[in-house]
């Protein structure tokens, strides 16, 4: 048990003794008188002051037990979850309090926001005391100190704590945890008391994992718990796409995800805007579980597209999260290069073959297809490829190291390459891509060239990864009509150890590997180990819809997928088209600056530098959701979506005895809950109060009493 103000005992202490001395100092004095009959007068005198004995014991018994309750009232005593700060008199106290800023901690229920709560609970950590050195840690994506040591400038430590807010961004606790063992460490004298003050909703995704055992091993810890006894409801936007690739004219389909953390089901309406486009998409999302809405939609606009998906006619416990930015690009058709030694009069040749399964159609319908731009390996450059979303290497010849770099840059920009390996020279092109890609590229096979020269002809497929794309297009017709397709030439290959199953896509009945897909940075790499010219895939019925599925499995998805967490440091390598540094431009626009159309643009939205494959974009810090774009003069030539975790959404709490016991790494911990009724833990004062007043109308009674 504790006081919240223990120098009210003494107070009180000191007053209890005034009834006595008042006692004392006023008791009567004998009076002589001259009387005939002393006998009576002592008789009526003994048994007046036997009276008077009892009533005045009574009633300065009464009066000093009002005294002493009113004192421990206005001391307001504690008998639960005593915090051990409020009257800690260790001379030298080392105090770290990490205070949560994630999006969690912005929920607001009853028009009490946990951030508020949590603020003022900090306060009561943070004031001056002799001997008390201290610092605040904000926890967010990034732990962030307001110093790089323990301090006693309180005044400064509680300046950032008023300016402090709840970001949309996540709280990465380990980190922060590990900054908190640093400071504690740091020039500690021996004595020291080192202690921790953990201020947060403890949020389950986010609290699951942590480990306090990387404190030392003397340090107490104080778990301040803002979240409130039941958990709120809340429905977010979790984020937008679209299906497939957008192209300027043709319908496609807006996806939105809405994820319900509610206990009841809830009709959603929900508003997507983009450029000079709004439609509302509606349904129900069933509780505790994830919805996906969609809507037809037709986009003129060619270019990059900016838009935010929001909640209509709804109000939760955590508004920030009923708002979305979104990003897409829009093309008007595809451009696809075929980087072939072979000339477009060979007919037919390998590349032939290519050309006319990606691109087969002629006349009016050829604008439904890509555009295709052959060239010969010696005039490949960034230029001459810039805008091609996917490259096939076909009969390439030998590749100079430049090229082999230009290609892995393009891997890593986003770009999309098949290689079609038939001749022995496409193996050193293929090692030589590894090497410059590193770790960056895991292909499941070496590519081996034939030692011994011999034939490779008539090969069947015997094994395919039928449930996956782009074999899955075929469902249940697959074998029949692979069964009389036979492949000739390719490169022997072997089995990478631990590689994926689910790469290989499929082989030979050889053993050998007839098709893989790997990713690259963020683009995708896929090799068909195959002379097309000597097989006789290319005249299959299958090979048209093979060719499509797999070239749409190459190129990368939608760029609506461009999206980062607010908080977290953010490294993106620009697409081709942002070639130099020379007139590019980076802004970024808040979720409501996109919302209301405004220009309001923030300056600081990262930096832009030279780098061996291109223009690379860096911001430590992106902290306010909305959308950054990076022009030339008006272009843009790339956009990306800056958004809150989904999971921070989710305002469960982690169980008590989960952080104090598993989480607590056999420190000393105790935990402390603000919902918890305030009756059992400091209403008591109220008892001690009322039993004060109950001691002096018992002084008054006693006196009418003794008085008849």
């Amino acid at each position: 048990m504790g006081f919240l103000y223990p120098a009210m005992l003494g107070i009180a202490g000191a007053a209890i003794a005034l009834p006595l001395l008042i006692h004392v100092l006023t008791r009567p004095r004998p009076v002589r008188f001259p009387l005939s009959t002393i006998r009576f007068v002592r008789e009526a005198v003994a048994q007046k002051k036997s009276r008077h004995r009892l009533r005045d014991v009574l009633i300065l018994f009464l009066r000093m037990v009002a005294i002493g309750l009113l004192g421990w009232a206005f001391a307001r005593p504690l008998f639960q979850d005593r915090p051990w700060q409020d009257s800690d008199t260790a001379a030298n106290v080392r105090r770290v309090v990490l205070l949560d800023t994630s999006q969690s901690m912005a929920a607001n229920l009853s028009g009490v926001g946990r951030f508020e709560l949590a603020r003022a609970r900090a306060t009561r950590f943070l004031k001056p005391r002799s001997g008390l050195m201290a610092n605040l840690v904000l926890v967010g994506a990034q732990p962030r100190a307001v110093f790089d040591r323990l301090s006693s400038s309180f005044p400064v430590l509680n300046e950032a704590l008023d300016k402090s807010l709840a970001n949309a961004e996540r709280a990465n606790i380990q980190p922060a945890i590990n900054e908190a063992a640093r400071l504690l460490s740091a020039d500690a004298p021996p004595d020291a008391v080192l202690e921790l003050v953990v201020i947060s909703d403890f949020q389950r995704t986010n609290w699951a994992t942590a480990d306090f055992s990387a404190l030392p091993a003397a340090t107490r810890i104080q778990l301040e718990s803002v979240a409130e006894a039941e958990t709120p409801d809340n429905l977010a936007v979790e984020s937008v796409r679209f299906q497939g690739r957008l192209t300027r004219g043709t319908e496609s389909i807006v996806e939105v995800v809405v994820e319900n953390f509610s206990r009841t089901a809830r009709n959603v309406r929900c508003e997507v805007t983009f450029g000079n486009n709004a439609v509302t998409v509606t349904g129900s999302c069933p509780p505790l579980v994830r919805t996906t809405l969609t809507h037809p939609v037709n986009v003129s606009d060619e270019g990059w597209i900016q838009g935010v998906a929001k909640l209509l006619e709804h109000s939760d416990a955590l508004p920030g999260d009923d708002a979305c930015p979104f990003v897409g690009r829009v093309q008007s058709v595809s451009t696809f290069g075929i980087v072939t030694r072979e000339p477009p009069s060979r007919i037919p040749s390998a590349s032939w073959f290519i050309e006319r399964a990606i691109a087969p159609y002629t006349g009016a319908e050829a604008s439904r297809q890509p555009r295709i731009e052959r060239m010969n390996p010696s005039r490949m450059s960034a230029q001459s490829v810039g805008e091609c979303q996917l490259l096939v290497l076909v009969k390439p010849g030998k590749l100079e190291p430049d090229q082999i770099n230009l290609l892995a840059s393009l891997l890593r920009r986003g770009r999309a390459i098949l290689y079609v390996t038939s001749e022995l020279v496409d193996a050193n092109n293929f090692r030589q891509l590894v090497d410059v890609l590193g770790q960056e590229l895991q292909p499941p096979v070496e590519l081996l060239p034939n030692q011994r020269e011999a034939v490779r002809n008539g090969f069947a497929i015997s094994d395919v990864q039928s449930g996956l794309r782009p074999f899955s297009v075929f469902g249940d017709s697959l074998a029949v009509l692979l069964a009389s397709v036979r492949i000739s030439g390719g490169l022997v290959t072997r089995r990478v150890p631990n590689s994926l199953d689910d790469d290989l896509l499929a082989t030979l009945s050889d053993r050998s590997t007839l098709l893989f897909v790997n990713s690259v940075g963020a683009g995708n790499l896929g090799v068909l180990n195959a002379d097309l010219s000597d097989s006789n895939l290319p005249r299959q019925q299958a090979f048209v819809p093979l060719m499509a599925e797999l070239t749409d499995l190459l190129l990368p998805e939608n760029d609506s997928q461009a999206t980062a967490f607010c908080g977290e440091p953010l490294t993106r390598l620009l697409p081709p088209e942002a070639s130099g540094l020379s007139g590019l431009s980076v802004s970024h626009r808040s979720t409501d600056s996109v919302l209301s159309g405004g220009d309001v643009k923030n300056s600081d939205a990262g930096q832009l530098r030279e780098s061996g494959d291109g223009v690379l974009w860096q911001w430590t810090e992106a902290r306010v959701p909305g959308i950054a774009t990076i022009a030339n003069g008006e272009q843009a030539v790339f956009s990306l979506a800056l958004k809150s975790p989904p999971e921070e959404s989710d305002l469960r709490s982690l169980d008590e005895n989960v952080l104090t016991e598993r989480l607590a790494g056999g420190r000393e911990t105790s935990f402390r809950q603000s919902s918890r009724p305030m009756s059992s833990r400091d209403d008591s004062w109220i008892w001690f109060a009322a039993s004060c007043v109950v001691a002096l109308i018992g002084e008054i009674v006693a006196l009418r009493f003794f008085r008849m």
